[in-house]
């Protein structure tokens, strides 16, 4: 029996559209890409890996960061949102909009590691539990509609 292949995941290169300072802002698109590309790669039916054949159906991830900083009782608060998009590949027919949020309490003398736990955490959450699920889910219908 030869071995399954895998659907393909192309992860593009996120954004941040809204952030409180923006000296973060050119950091974190690189770190939400690695994060889903890992969450992805988890998975036993995607991958991100382009197949040979460069028409074969797979799907698309892209999205966009919002993060925000605030003070509440002397204490620095980071919240963070994530929207992503969810289509078909090459043909980029959107399909689904999963989003999150998450609140913490950040450290001030590490805020840039407590925003680095924060959008791998989000990130992380958003892709495995929504996107990762519904593209497996996906992937046996396009499994079965293949030549």
């Amino acid at each position: 029996m030869p071995p399954k292949e895998l659907t393909y995941v192309h992860v593009a290169k996120f954004s941040v559209s809204k952030i409180f300072d923006e000296q973060y802002k050119a950091k974190l698109p690189e770190l939400m890409r690695k994060t889903a590309a890992k969450q992805v790669e988890k998975s036993k039916l995607l991958t991100i890996k382009p197949p040979k054949d460069k028409k074969a159906p797979g799907f698309y991830l892209d999205g966009s960061l919002k993060l925000a900083m605030g003070e509440k009782g002397g204490k620095v608060l980071l919240a963070g949102e994530v929207k992503l998009v969810m289509a078909t590949w090459p043909k980029k027919s959107m399909f689904a909009f999963p989003t999150g949020t998450a609140k913490i309490v950040a450290n001030p003398d590490d805020l840039e590691g407590d925003i680095r736990a924060l959008v791998d955490a989000l990130m992380t959450s958003v892709v495995k539990d929504q996107a990762v699920k519904e593209f497996e889910k996906r992937s046996k219908t396009l499994a079965t509609s293949k030549p």
